[in-house]
């Protein structure tokens, strides 16, 4: 019996990554068929043979309302070089939703979730560092060592799990304050 080389096995850990980043987003309600546009999931570390970043990227795209991929050498927009190291990648996550709860007495919940969705472990861990645009209107993400990046995946999708749920409730508390409002001056909601 022959035993399985470096190379094979970390192709099968990276391909089992992006199995789970498919399933991740199939979860979250992207039509992985349709919607992620890669031949196979199957990584060959050999041959430099890897869709790990397309299945992150086409995922993020049917997610959030603007997802922009700079490579490293891009020229990222003026309002955020100052921010974004020098990277292998990075990635502008934008949605209306981040921006809302952002922009509201919820951001701190929000902000620590971003601040921690890139410390990732595992065999290949993901070196990289998050931060919130400026402007509020999302965050972005700077891989430095993309590693198996499901677990970068899962966080990012509890980010957007998070901003809705106080999105949602941004939007209870201004009906309720409204609707007492109303009340007091004689109207119904």
């Amino acid at each position: 019996m022959s035993e399985m080389s470096v190379y094979e096995h970390q192709s099968y850990m990276y391909s089992i990554s992006n199995l789970a980043m498919l399933k991740l987003f199939y979860d979250a309600g992207v039509n992985v068929k349709e919607k992620i546009h890669i031949k196979s999931f199957m990584v060959d570390v050999q041959y430099s043979n890897d869709h790990s970043l397309e299945i992150m990227s086409d995922g993020f795209k049917e997610l959030f309302e603007r997802v922009e991929l700079y490579g490293y050498g891009d020229d990222f927009p003026e309002e955020y070089a100052e921010f974004i190291e020098a990277s292998e990648y990075s990635l502008l996550l934008k949605d209306t939703v981040l921006a809302t709860v952002l922009q509201s007495s919820f951001s701190k919940e929000l902000e620590a979730a971003i601040t921690a969705s890139t410390r990732v472990g595992g065999t290949l861990p993901v070196e990289a560092d998050s931060f919130i645009l400026p402007d509020k209107t999302g965050f972005a993400i700077s891989v430095h060592w993309s590693g198996m990046l499901h677990e970068l995946v899962k966080n990012v999708l509890e980010i957007r799990r998070l901003a809705t749920e106080n999105a949602t409730k941004l939007i209870l508390e201004s009906e309720n304050r409204n609707g007492i409002s109303n009340q007091a001056n004689g109207q119904t909601a």
